[in-house]
């Protein structure tokens, strides 16, 4: 498919810090959609839970007494949050796609030539982060877009070191040494913050796939969503 596209959109963008919608962004992605939307074959957002995601999750910590239906609550918010960008996006670009599993997009993806899919999480334990790559793999593309509140991943927390730097180019071997990561089996804590999740770096590097991470600062500043795709750090094999 030689014209497609995987966006993995944060679930913190979708909201304001009063937890209403965020609507400049909204305005902005109709707008990217609108425009460049007829340009690809497949158009895929997948969305994060976010603030609303773990603001729940939160909220049962002393009643859920297992992990898995921590991740069931927050694969919930992803799904809210995934209709709340369909509705703003509506049909303007062809036909949309909100799954309810991970079957019926594939059924839509062999048996579409074009559309665009907006999903949420699949399967609890798995990152939004780890649905975008997996969809990219099938779609035959080796790049994910990551918008999200970080314009870059830094060589430290910019919140709590002045010194910290955006990092432009990163493998995925140094991206593992930053965070401490390795290759083999690892468990993605629900709400879990890093820049891109454990599973989805891991096959990502099984894949040869990249992403891109960006957005924060750079969101508000350039009119045009495109140019905001490649304007982060560049995480490749």
């Amino acid at each position: 498919m030689e014209k497609s596209i995987v966006i993995k959109l944060g679930g913190s963008l979708i909201y304001d810090l009063n937890l209403g919608i965020n609507k400049e962004l909204m305005k902005k992605l109709h707008s990217w959609y609108v425009a460049h939307g007829p340009e690809y074959n497949f158009i895929v957002f997948v969305v994060g839970g976010g603030k609303i995601s773990r603001h729940l999750v939160s909220q049962v910590e002393d009643l859920a007494k297992d992990e898995l239906s921590k991740h069931r609550i927050g694969m919930e918010a992803t799904r809210t949050n995934a209709a709340i960008l369909a509705s703003v996006l509506g049909s303007s670009a062809g036909e949309i796609l909100l799954p309810t599993s991970f079957g019926e997009l594939l059924e839509f993806i062999v048996t579409n030539k074009r559309g665009t899919i907006i999903t949420g999480g699949f399967k609890a334990g798995w990152s939004s982060d780890m649905n975008a790559a997996i969809v990219a793999d099938i779609i035959g593309q080796n790049k994910v877009y990551k918008l999200s509140d970080i314009d870059h991943v830094y060589t430290a927390d910019p919140k709590s070191n002045p010194d910290a730097t955006p990092i432009q180019d990163l493998t995925w071997s140094d991206y593992f040494k930053m965070f401490n990561l390795s290759m083999e089996n690892a468990h993605d804590a629900p709400g879990l913050h890093v820049p891109v999740g454990t599973h989805a770096a891991q096959f990502s590097v099984r894949k040869g796939l990249s992403f891109f991470v960006s957005g924060g600062k750079n969101l508000e500043s350039q009119a045009d969503l495109a140019a905001v795709f490649e304007s982060g750090t560049y995480l490749h094999p």
